[in-house]
């Protein structure tokens, strides 16, 4: 049975953690401020799927990269038209001369239609 969790505070922006049971990969749904969210729930995020971006949704972003750089894993981000834009925008905005170029992947599938969906691969610094 999948597990949904708020982790956000009554007063704070959406964000939603899904847990499979026996399986040490979680889901994250919006990045919204998220008070409850652990450092080692954030680490075990495989994909986030974020519904757009409005900062309410997004402002997050930044704070679960931060605990997921130097991973070396891959994470999937799903989201609407042009996230693939506003996710490099967030990563070129950070100097990264202390950082591996394997530290993290991020495969980001942009939702265009029911019909198109366009597949970008980031990595910091590129």
């Amino acid at each position: 049975m999948v597990q949904a969790e708020i982790k956000s505070l009554l007063r704070e922006d959406i964000s939603i953690l899904i847990k499979i049971p026996n399986s040490g990969k979680h889901y994250l749904c919006d990045c919204g401020e998220a008070s409850l969210l652990t450092v080692k729930e954030v680490q075990s995020v495989s994909a986030i799927f974020i519904s757009h971006t409005h900062i309410d949704h997004f402002s997050n972003f930044d704070g679960i990269f931060r605990h997921q750089i130097g991973s070396g894993e891959k994470i999937v981000i799903c989201g609407p038209k042009n996230i693939h834009q506003q996710i490099e925008s967030r990563l070129q905005s950070y100097t990264w001369n202390l950082v591996d170029e394997n530290a993290i992947e991020y495969e980001i599938r942009e939702i265009v239609s029911k019909e198109e969906i366009n597949v970008y691969k980031i990595r910091p610094p590129h």
